[in-house]
């Protein structure tokens, strides 16, 4: 079962609080009391990066971000397998989730970076991947996400100053996969066929 905020009088009257309080626009407000481990991934082509824009069924409606989520700990995911699922959820598209190779950075816990290893997690894994050729054209718009683009460092820069990426760790997210297509080769993704 999937625990997520729908939208209603309660999520409208916090929201309007939290702009009030803070000045900010949008603010996300979790529907887990604790964070769980989450996994994402960052997909490159040409040097852009794939970018969606959040439905207005859910939390963050009308945001930009990248593909990830939470974990379903019912199934006992792997971070590959989840977010296998989450792109499926987010583009309709099913990809191998070995394809994703090997965890190219560091996730925060309680302030300090932990390194994802065999041996050792932290909350979070994030993987950064290139696009095969005809990647784009398959994804089809699903609940979550729809208006799929690539943008490139400038265009992410100019949605960060607009306020128009869902979350500060999303940015980071971002940042950290466009240093990791700088040092390249990233491992292609897989479609299943």
């Amino acid at each position: 079962m999937r625990r997520r905020i729908e939208p209603g009088w309660r999520y409208s009257i916090a929201q309007v609080c939290l702009r009030l309080l803070f000045g900010r626009k949008w603010h996300f407000i979790s529907p887990w009391p604790m964070a769980g481990p989450g996994a994402g991934v960052v997909i490159f082509y040409q040097g852009k990066v794939l970018l969606h824009q959040r439905r207005g069924n859910i939390e963050q409606a009308g945001m930009w971000g990248v593909n990830g989520g939470y974990l379903d700990l019912t199934l006992q995911e792997s971070f590959q397998a989840g977010i296998a699922r989450e792109l499926f959820e987010e583009t309709g598209l099913r990809v191998v989730p070995e394809s994703l190779g090997e965890p190219v950075w560091v996730t925060i816990l309680y302030g300090q970076e932990k390194l994802e290893m065999a041996n050792h997690s932290g909350v979070g894994c994030w993987y950064a991947v290139a696009a095969p050729h005809d990647f784009l054209p398959s994804i089809q718009e699903t609940d979550e996400a729809h208006n799929f683009k690539w943008a490139s460092e400038d265009e992410v820069a100019e949605l960060v100053q607009q306020g128009q990426l869902n979350s500060a760790e999303a940015i980071e997210i971002i940042r950290r996969g466009f240093a990791a297509y700088q040092v390249g080769p990233l491992p292609v993704l897989k479609l299943f066929t």
